[in-house]
């Protein structure tokens, strides 16, 4: 079944998360990706800026895994996320207005609580109302980074102009559309447990005991090794070849940009195994991080930001498939967040203080090239994960997507 066939309710409702992602994808760029920007520019040093981005990369580890479970005992993606965005909006005020407050570095660390989980709420959402046609998630989160790329690409030029005042009313005006369209979406409903994969109950504990879901997650903190030192140090990387800013800018955005095709392909590619795809995305992430890292050419470089961005959107909507009926309906919310916990935060956390060192201490190339060192690591245990599937039952995606049902 193609896009177009689907009953006219659901392309509405796709249509709806649609715009949801855009906004809320919108919402992170109005201001946390200029925050380290901000807090330069008012005063603050290096060493200052990296433990605040420490201690919000920690409490985003944390909040993945209180906002799933909050989610999966409540049953409710829609209040959460409506009252998540509202929380976000008033910790972006304190920490904008609070930027010489003493309390900066812990306010700011509050909102790393949030953000993060209201994108795993968000996709765990989407993915529970196209249960059906789960590669329906690959569209609409395609449209998350459409919008974040699209306005990112002129967002800068406008804070150059009319100063860093414009951010909170941005803030403000994306997170009422974040909050409207919630009220014209439907909660999701409730799940059968016939493909679920886990028999065991009793939510994060039964989740880390599944000897699947841990090597995945084990797989996925040697990916995230992988992806986030690109992005973290893009302007040392950059500056190291003597590129201007000007391209730090269009790499990030032609990333995002990269990421939209591979995630509207995600119907298409459903046919693979999830741990062929992952195994695919760990191949991407090898050579982008091998031409970024060890080319002198500000336009390779470029070019390899294309290719990591093509890695991320095969990645992502791969994994949100393959957990979504690789779990239970008690652990789905809290399944999502763990594997952002994994790939992003910790990962992140990692890479933020053991990158910083290996930077002072050598250069680019040996940092990127232990990076293509941690993604071959993880191939052996995405091989194993995909002997095992072939060992037990037939892939979960794929019967997902045979008993989907037929147009009428």
């Amino acid at each position: 079944m193609n896009h177009d066939l689907l009953p006219p309710e659901k392309r509405s409702l796709r249509a709806k998360f649609c715009v949801m992602q855009v906004s809320y994808y919108c919402t992170t760029a109005s201001f946390n990706s200029f925050a380290v920007t901000y807090f330069s520019a008012n005063g603050h040093s290096a060493a200052a800026i990296g433990v605040m981005l420490a201690l919000f990369t920690l409490a985003a580890f944390a909040g993945a895994f209180l906002f799933g479970q909050l989610c999966d005992r409540l049953h409710n993606h829609k209040q959460v996320f409506i009252w998540s965005n509202v929380a976000m909006l008033a910790l972006t005020a304190l920490v904008y207005y609070g930027v010489h407050s003493p309390l900066l570095a812990a306010l700011y660390a509050l909102l790393g609580l949030l953000i993060t989980p209201i994108a795993s709420n968000m996709d765990t959402w989407v993915l529970k109302c196209f249960y059906e046609t789960p590669q329906e998630y690959g569209l609409i989160r395609g449209w998350g980074s459409l919008g974040y790329a699209s306005f990112t690409l002129f967002y800068g030029v406008l804070i150059n102009r009319f100063g860093f005042g414009i951010m909170l009313p941005f803030t403000a005006a994306f997170v009422c559309i974040n909050i409207a369209s919630a009220f014209f979406i439907p909660e999701a409903p409730a799940l059968p447990d016939a493909q679920s994969q886990p028999t065991e109950r009793g939510g994060l504990l039964a989740l880390v005991k599944q000897k699947r879901f841990s090597i995945l997650l084990a797989a996925l903190l040697l990916l995230g090794l992988t992806h986030c030192p690109v992005y973290q140090y893009v302007a040392m990387i950059f500056d190291s070849i003597g590129a201007s800013v000007t391209y730090q800018s269009l790499a990030l955005s032609f990333s995002a940009f990269t990421q939209v095709p591979m995630m509207m392909l995600a119907r298409p590619l459903s046919r693979f195994s999830p741990y062929v795809l992952l195994l695919g995305a760990c191949g991407l992430y090898l050579v982008s991080n091998a031409i970024i890292g060890f080319s002198a050419s500000a336009l390779v470089v470029l070019g390899g930001y294309l290719i990591a961005g093509l890695a991320y959107g095969l990645l992502l909507p791969t994994l949100r498939q393959a957990i979504l009926v690789s779990s239970t309906p008690e652990t789905r919310t809290t399944a999502q967040s763990m594997a952002d916990a994994f790939f992003g935060s910790l990962a992140g956390m990692a890479s933020s203080l053991a990158g910083g060192f290996i930077l002072d201490a050598f250069n680019v190339p040996t940092l990127l090239g232990i990076a293509c060192v941690v993604a071959l690591l993880a191939v052996p245990l995405l091989a194993a994960l995909l002997r095992m599937s072939k060992q037990t039952a037939p892939d979960p995606v794929r019967n997902a997507l045979k008993q989907q049902p037929r147009p009428q």
